[in-house]
């Protein structure tokens, strides 16, 4: 059971409180904000990877709202099955507000690129269920790195985030040979757990204790702690 369907602080969720309004500070909170900060710093690219606990999609597209809402762009791209490159151009576009004259490969990548490239500041692009995506997809996201680079900093920041076998998939031998410039792009490749029993515990606290830091009985701790990691 994933905790996102649970007790989710964003504005959609009905479990959401007037007091509870921010994300829980956890391990992979605080990694993929490192990752984010330097992707929007310094073009920085990642491959971040793990399991369904870790949150990682949750938190991912809160911090893109945070960056936009503090003047950093972010987009937030969720990559659907069988990702082409051009469900990857289009995606972007989308997300991005970025207006396409057609439909074609071609158009939607002259679009998203020239955009990327007459903006004051470059945003991070957060490319979501990258397992999904096909090589020339992932091929493209090398080539918009490489063509939004300034003369004071690298390109578009990008995080390729995914499963746990996100990083395995790349380097699988029938791939990989297509997808060595763009894996040296990425210095970064971070797994992420799940959260720690104690970061549920706090989180179930908070959303029991209406938003407010609260104890639980051992039997809610037991029952909580047992259905979440297990």
């Amino acid at each position: 059971m994933r905790l996102r369907k649970i007790w989710t602080f964003s504005a959609k969720s009905r479990w959401r409180t007037d007091v509870a309004t921010e994300l829980l500070k956890t391990k992979t909170y605080l990694q993929l904000k490192e990752r984010m900060e330097e992707a929007s710093r310094g073009g920085i690219n990642a491959i971040v990877y793990g399991p369904p606990s870790s949150e990682k999609s949750f938190v991912l597209e809160s911090l893109c709202q945070q960056f936009n809402a503090s003047g950093h762009p972010a987009v937030y791209v969720y990559c659907g099955p069988r990702c082409t490159e051009t469900h990857l151009w289009r995606g972007i576009a989308e997300v991005a507000r970025i207006p396409i004259r057609s439909s074609y490969r071609w158009a939607c990548r002259y679009a998203v690129v020239r955009d990327m490239q007459l903006r004051e500041k470059l945003p991070v692009i957060v490319l979501d269920e990258a397992q999904h995506m096909d090589v020339d997809a992932l091929e493209a996201v090398r080539q918009l790195h490489d063509l939004t680079r300034r003369e004071d900093r690298k390109g578009c920041g990008i995080i390729l985030a995914g499963s746990h076998s996100l990083l395995r998939e790349f380097l699988h031998p029938q791939r990989r040979p297509r997808l060595e410039q763009m894996l040296s792009r990425f210095p970064h490749r971070l797994q992420l757990e799940g959260m720690s029993k104690q970061e549920i515990l706090t989180l179930a606290s908070r959303a029991f204790g209406n938003g407010k830091p609260a104890a639980l009985s051992e039997k809610q701790q037991n029952h909580t702690a047992g259905a979440l990691l297990g």
